[in-house]
């Protein structure tokens, strides 16, 4: 077997196209090859923390005092800046340097860019979304054009009631005028919503709260078409680090459309059901539910429900309310998924995780 060669392993770590140091154990640098030089534009003398960092002291997870201290090998990922300010995103491999015996005398740090990866994922996320909103366009100017007709009808009663002077006609028009207002102000928002990319505000709030306000924002509604609107929170659930309005509407997307399916439910003598539940989730986490017992979602239309603008709701529908409910979920860490029985009824499920860094 051929002996090592320190000079061309030292050719080796020089030459590789991603930063690589070596670090003491006062994490002062005591080699960098030419790719950290030329991000960082640091060198030997140098501290770690400052070159790639800007800090005055070391990380508080720093990972190469973590291999000092047990001597094994350690990783991380860490948010820095470039000599000329660039943001940095680098997935960074600890490794150690043995001394004498055991004794680990210097660190190796390399590291792995993602920054452009995490960039171009987010280009492809906003790319994604404003193709889907481009593909909704028919959809909303159906729905649009719907909405027009019924303020055609609006000024047309409220036209005739003012010829009459009947005031309860005059006042039913102008409930009509504002009820058609309100749907054209919240499908502006819905396409608004979708198409930027706005982080959720987030705040520690108690899950079982927002099945409450769900439970209460449709349970006299249900009661008028029959269905019975019900929720389910299980003791001990932790609070959760969301943005309590964007989860509010999830909840909320996915009862609208529970309630549609109860209410288009061939079956007319079942008595139909929703039930909104919260509990925490095996993996971890918490995880809701909505279920209902409604009409289903047929096979065909099963793999359409998540991944585009489809709505199985007509020109009555654009189908963003479920995309912006996937985008919400998604935004927050978590996964949706859904189950559904043409006929029985469909289950939706999504899952927070138990931690959540805002971003």
């Amino acid at each position: 077997m051929a002996e090592p060669n320190g000079e061309f392993e030292s050719l080796i770590v020089e030459e590789v196209p991603c930063p690589v140091v070596a670090v003491d154990q006062d994490l002062r640098i005591v080699t960098a090859n030419a790719a950290f030089r030329r991000v960082f534009d640091k060198g030997p003398g140098s501290h770690c923390y400052s070159a790639c960092m800007g800090r005055d002291e070391p990380c508080h997870d720093c990972v190469a005092l973590q291999v000092f201290g047990d001597g094994k090998a350690h990783g991380s990922t860490f948010r820095g800046s470039s000599a000329s300010g660039r943001p940095l995103l680098y997935d960074v491999r600890a490794l150690p340097a043995p001394g004498k015996g055991s004794q680990v005398t210097q660190v190796a740090l390399v590291m792995g860019e993602t920054s452009r990866i995490e960039e171009l994922e987010q280009k492809l996320q906003l790319a994604e979304r404003l193709a889907t909103v481009g593909l909704t366009a028919s959809g909303l100017a159906h729905t649009t054009k719907n909405i027009l007709g019924g303020l055609e009808g609006a000024i047309f009663t409220l036209d005739t009631g003012l010829e009459r002077q009947d005031l309860q006609l005059v006042s039913m028009a102008w409930e009509m005028v504002k009820r058609y207002l309100d749907q054209v102000s919240s499908l502006v928002a819905n396409l608004l919503d979708y198409a930027r990319d706005q982080a959720p505000r987030r705040e520690i709030f108690e899950p079982g709260e927002l099945v409450n306000r769900v439970v209460d924002l449709f349970e006299d509604k249900g009661s008028l078409v029959g269905v019975c609107v019900q929720g389910q929170i299980e003791d001990g659930l932790p609070p959760v680090h969301v943005d309590p309005e964007a989860i509010h509407a999830c909840l909320a997307n996915l009862v609208t459309n529970a309630m549609d399916a109860c209410q288009w439910d061939p079956e007319v003598n079942k008595e139909h059901r929703i039930q909104i539940q919260v509990r925490q989730h095996r993996g971890g986490g918490v995880e809701f539910e909505v279920d209902d017992n409604g009409s289903g979602i047929s096979p065909e239309n099963q793999s359409k429900i998540l991944s585009s603008s489809f709505s199985t709701k007509g020109l009555r529908g654009t189908g963003l309310g479920l995309l912006l409910t996937r985008k919400a979920v998604e935004q927050h860490g978590g996964t949706i998924r859904f189950d559904s029985t043409p006929g029985q009824g469909t289950k939706f499920l999504f899952v927070l995780p138990a931690e959540i860094r805002s971003g």
